[in-house]
């Protein structure tokens, strides 16, 4: 017979090995779902970024909510490919919070809360000139729906001296950005870039270690002390923290919401600060772009309603087959009525396959802002085409053929696991129909259509 003791240990130590791998797997489950992977380039240095996404960015109730923008400048170590070795960029700092969970999902600032849309762009080389952190931003802009007033920087050791380089060497970059935190940034400071800082009144807190063997802190020093230097009443002074410290690594002290200084941490000292004051742009109320099959041939309708325009000169809508490079469709005048209209314009040659849809606003003085993307699939003839993918509540399906006679439409998951089924009876050339996904959880899935002699398989996401 086995003696008590020893069975109670092992039961202690297997229920201790269970619960360390309960807590793991919890842990991995806590990472945050909305960092994505973007093998796309900004810049000609920079073939891929991650995306962190607020978790309400794409909740059908926000569709037109914007956020801060946090851009996040790696160093050295994490220079690669922008495709496998895009993963090095999460290895320090704030993008290892992210990728950890360990990420607040929102910050307090002036008693409101915001969340970032944080990119994390990998570049292969050094890209020292402003022209690398503006194309980010211009990307970003275009992409995403930026608080223009509230985009910030933070970069660390060869990132570092490339964002000193960067808002010095242009003061229309210094203007565009609201704060910046270098962490040990390797360039020496320079009378003409912190002049030019100065004068933009960029705020800045820059950290170091005192004791970095890689960069010396005295760089950090002198940069503060030139910037100020330039502008006896700096609003605000530029400021430095050097820690006590060894190593060249300060950024994971100085990246830790916990770390806070005046009650402050990093994060909640960059939302202190905006350019100008917030906006009272042109608001949108509608906005949308969806394949129209009535007529003889197809057409994109893209339709917008605003609820509130002052100083609005025009509305352009553009159009892309690959979501990056856009080119004008048309230019609508504005009403500029303060309590908002209807517009409405078609594509009427549309593309095949994927489109890409961006409205531009601009007003009466020149500045451009842009609205979120909207993509359409248009499938060719004989084929199914589905929309809006990817799909949030309601899926379109249209098939437009010479097929008559019973069909089946089903939607299976990854596993091959059928989740609906429908059946029609096809009777001339176009049959349309909205599919209701809303209960499916986020993923892929193929939408099949099979009937006598005839089988369709269309892939989309739910999101």
């Amino acid at each position: 017979m086995t003696p008590f003791y020893p069975r109670i240990c092992r039961r202690l130590v297997s229920l201790c090995v269970f619960c360390t791998l309960f807590m793991a797997e919890s842990s991995a489950q806590l990472q945050n779902p909305t960092l994505t992977a973007k093998n796309i380039s900004m810049f000609w240095t920079s073939l891929g970024f991650y995306e962190s996404l607020p978790s309400e960015y794409n909740a059908p109730e926000n569709d037109e909510a914007s956020y801060p923008l946090l851009i996040i400048l790696h160093g050295q170590g994490q220079m690669g490919s922008g495709s496998d070795e895009l993963p090095l960029v999460l290895t320090w700092g704030a993008p290892q919070l992210i990728r950890d969970g360990r990420f607040p999902r929102s910050f307090s600032s002036g008693g409101q809360q915001f969340s970032f849309i944080t990119i994390i762009p990998q570049y292969w080389i050094n890209a020292s000139g402003p022209e690398f952190v503006n194309a980010v931003i211009d990307y970003c802009v275009a992409h995403y729906r930026v608080r223009q007033n509230r985009i910030y920087i933070t970069a660390a050791s060869v990132g570092g001296g490339m964002l000193w380089n960067a808002v010095g060497s242009y003061d229309g970059l210094a203007s565009r950005v609201a704060a910046i935190v270098p962490m040990a940034g390797r360039m020496n400071a320079n009378n003409n870039l912190a002049r030019n800082i100065a004068e933009a009144n960029l705020p800045v807190w820059a950290f170091h270690n005192e004791y970095d063997p890689t960069v010396n802190s005295q760089w950090t020093v002198n940069w503060i002390n030139t910037i100020n230097n330039q502008n006896p009443t700096p609003v605000p002074a530029a400021k430095a923290t050097i820690f006590p410290e060894y190593g060249h690594d300060c950024w994971t002290q100085a990246s830790d919401p916990n770390y806070r200084e005046q009650d402050k941490n990093m994060y909640e000292w960059m939302l202190t600060y905006t350019r100008g004051q917030d906006p009272l742009p042109v608001r949108l109320s509608s906005y949308t772009a969806q394949a129209i099959f009535t007529g003889s041939s197809p057409r994109i309708r893209i339709s917008w309603t605003t609820a509130f325009e002052e100083n609005n000169a025009s509305f352009t809508v553009e159009r892309s087959a690959d979501g990056r490079n856009f080119t004008p469709l048309t230019t609508v005048a504005a009403t500029n009525l303060a309590q908002g209209s209807a517009y409405q314009v078609e594509d009427v040659q549309p593309l095949s396959g994927t489109g890409y849809y961006r409205l531009l606003q601009r007003d009466i003085d020149g500045t451009v802002t842009y609205f979120n993307i909207k993509t359409v699939y248009l499938g060719q003839t004989g084929k199914v085409s589905i929309y809006p993918n990817p799909v949030s509540n309601t899926l379109n399906v249209s098939l437009n053929n010479d097929y008559n006679g019973s069909l089946r439409f089903r939607i299976i998951n990854s596993t091959g696991t059928q989740l609906f089924t429908k059946t029609y009876v096809k009777t001339g050339v176009l049959l349309q129909d909205q599919l209701t996904v809303s209960s499916l959880a986020p993923g892929y899935y193929v939408l099949e259509i099979v009937g006598e002699g005839y089988r369709s398989q269309t892939s989309f996401v739910k999101k």
